[in-house]
């Protein structure tokens, strides 16, 4: 499958983005975030874009400003990242949010491991994926693992 790739205007910003167009009737997007030492080819690299168009989805692969392909941030009005590190004053909303979620960590990574455990895992619609032999970026230590886990994600998060 080929990986397009467009520029989007968001406001006086420049966003980087890659995606795949599934064969057929899209089932549903996906928006896939790197991390911070990575950008949307990572995806690319490792089939993830890919995989996610095979199965019928059609995955985004954003470069965040200051990463990629985009701008720099210094262009921005502001940005509000989403990360699996929860500040304790918000903890007690995650029980709240009704977003399927696959909550995915390398067993090498003790940064996260507390984090995702005991407190994304309270997610109401949340699975818990825990990759063996896997650091932080686990998607990139084990990718066949992470299709696997996408491959029993997606169908039952788009009943």
């Amino acid at each position: 499958m080929k990986v397009e790739e467009k520029t989007y205007k968001v406001m006086d910003l420049n966003i980087f983005a890659r995606t795949v167009k599934p064969e057929g009737e899209c089932k549903g997007g996906v928006v896939l975030l790197h991390g911070q030492s990575f950008t949307s080819k990572n995806w690319a690299e490792i089939k993830t874009l890919q995989y996610i168009g095979a199965m019928g989805y059609t995955p985004m692969a954003v470069d965040l400003p200051s990463y990629g392909n985009s701008d720099k941030k210094d262009k921005s009005h502001g940005f509000i990242p989403v990360a699996p590190v929860i500040p304790e004053n918000y903890k007690q909303y995650i029980k709240e949010l009704q977003i399927p979620a696959a909550i995915v960590y390398g067993d090498k990574d003790s940064t996260f491991k507390n984090s995702v455990e005991n407190v994304l895992s309270k997610l109401p619609n949340s699975r818990l994926f825990k990759i063996k032999d896997a650091r932080h970026p686990a998607y990139l230590d084990q990718p066949e693992i992470w299709h696997k886990i996408i491959y029993i994600f997606l169908p039952a998060a788009f009943k």
